[in-house]
């Protein structure tokens, strides 16, 4: 890490949302521009097969 990269880390109490935006852009430059929930892609395929279920069962029910 070189002295500039340290200095960054100690301020990094002091960052506002858009320097923690600019600095995940800058480390991690290919998950820019995708929507990113913070999910995996199994869970969020689960998630929506279980919504799926569940909308199915309730129009099944009425």
């Amino acid at each position: 890490m070189d002295e500039k990269e340290e200095e960054e880390w100690q301020d990094a109490s002091d960052w506002d949302d858009e320097d923690y935006d600019e600095f995940l852009q800058r480390e991690f430059p290919d998950s820019a521009g995708r929507r990113n929930t913070g999910l995996p892609t199994i869970w969020r395929w689960t998630a929506w097969i279980l919504l799926a279920i569940a909308a199915l069962l309730w129009v099944l029910t009425m």
